[in-house]
């Protein structure tokens, strides 16, 4: 598993959960409350029931729900939906799938406010970019990552999206990968897309406003993204020696896109670290990294059908989530938990065993030999339910290492 932390909103995509493979880009993908029914009577006597659907293309997985700390259980399919009950205040649920697992443990109200959406699928969309230079390079994006078509001539593009009407980003980049000119066209119809002309009055120049990285920060990777139409634009990789990132002007922005930048820094040793920033105005900015939190101490406990990470990590502050990732290059298992749910700052976590539930430990596979893991805390979002926000500032810190059978 690389260690890049790269992590983006958990509302990164509006997609399922029940696809994970299909969305391994992000790693962890977005879940909208939807159609979900909740009822709550107070801390003791706590619970939410809501459905994730069966997406037609969502392969063979097994879906399991936790209660307070109880066993895990399968949560059979009925129809097209799975349906959760969580009989406490605290729970969790997993999604299992050939060869791994994503598990969140939180809040009752947490989980059900991050499962539960609607299927989707990934529309196709084409078109031409008219005019390039030799030299250059045109990004394109809608939301489903960026697809780079470079010169001489009118080269054609595909990309994809998962919005009915996506917003279109495209960027073009002169040799030394510097942004010189920009369109940005709202609500396009992924059908029909007017060829892109950098040389039009439609393209714009964008401005180079100030971006200052402060604190203990070797080895910096800087990545830009505009947020519009509820979705991730990539602009630009920002060479650290750069000191300006790429501004729109506020004439064509709308009152809810955002500016994003995402700054890591790895030590080269087990940590890294990756502070965000979320903006409106494209104004200077300044990235300010803090120290790192101590050391966490990692081991393997070994049944159930596969070797679990345990970490013991004493915090000294609170974070929103701490996120523990263990695997080989056949599959992994990503394991979230809410500090809503842990209730303090002394963390012992070991990934569950799935052993008690029929088919689970056949499916994840044999993670054996060489483990690689990672824990990571985030701080300055809301958890799970994170939404984008003019002022965000929000902090990752992981730590990485193997560990041997």
């Amino acid at each position: 598993m690389p260690h890049r932390i790269q992590r983006r909103s958990m509302a990164r995509l509006a997609g399922s959960l029940a696809a994970p493979l299909r969305t391994a880009r992000w790693l962890l993908p977005l879940a909208i409350i939807a159609g979900c029914n909740m009822s709550t009577t107070g801390d003791d006597d706590h619970t939410v029931s809501f459905s994730i659907p069966a997406c037609p293309d969502q392969g063979p997985v097994i879906y399991a729900v936790q209660s307070g700390t109880g066993s895990w259980a399968a949560v059979p399919q009925t129809g097209d939906a799975y349906n959760i009950t969580i009989t406490s205040a605290l729970g969790g649920v997993a999604l299992i799938y050939p060869g791994g697992a994503i598990v969140r443990e939180g809040t009752a109200d947490e989980l059900r406010a991050i499962f539960g959406q609607p299927c989707f699928s990934l529309q196709t969309a084409s078109g031409v970019v008219s005019n390039l230079s030799a030299g250059t390079t045109a990004l394109i994006d809608m939301g489903g990552g960026s697809t780079p078509v470079e010169g001489p001539g009118s080269p054609a593009y595909s990309t994809v999206t998962w919005q009915a009407a996506p917003d279109l980003l495209a960027v073009l980049q002169d040799a030394q990968g510097t942004p010189s000119r920009v369109i940005l066209r709202r609500a396009v119809n992924p059908a029909a897309i007017a060829p892109i002309d950098f040389s039009s009055s439609e393209a714009i120049e964008p401005a180079a406003p100030s971006m200052t990285v402060t604190g203990s920060a070797p080895n910096l990777e800087i990545s830009e993204s505009y947020i519009s139409n509820g979705a991730w634009h990539d602009v630009a990789e920002i060479p650290s020696s750069r000191s300006t990132y790429v501004g729109l002007p506020a004439a064509i922005q709308q009152p809810a896109d955002l500016f994003e930048l995402r700054v890591f820094s790895n030590s080269g040793s087990s940590v890294a670290q990756q502070v965000t920033r979320r903006f409106h105005d494209a104004t200077g900015q300044t990235v300010a990294f803090l120290a790192p939190p101590p050391s966490p101490t990692a081991t393997l406990v070994v049944g159930g059908g596969y070797p679990r990470l345990r970490i013991q990590w004493q915090l000294t502050q609170p974070y929103d989530l701490v996120d523990l990732d263990a695997g080989t290059d056949s599959g992994a298992i990503y394991f979230s938990v809410s500090t809503a749910y842990l209730r303090g700052h002394v963390i012992d976590l070991t990934i569950p065993d799935f052993s008690g539930i029929p088919g689970a430990a056949g499916m994840i596979g044999s993670l054996a030999g060489s483990i690689s893991w990672r824990a990571g805390v985030s701080s300055g979002g809301a958890g799970y339910t994170d939404q984008p926000a003019d002022g965000q500032t929000i902090r990752y810190t992981d730590f990485s290492g193997t560990l041997h059978l």
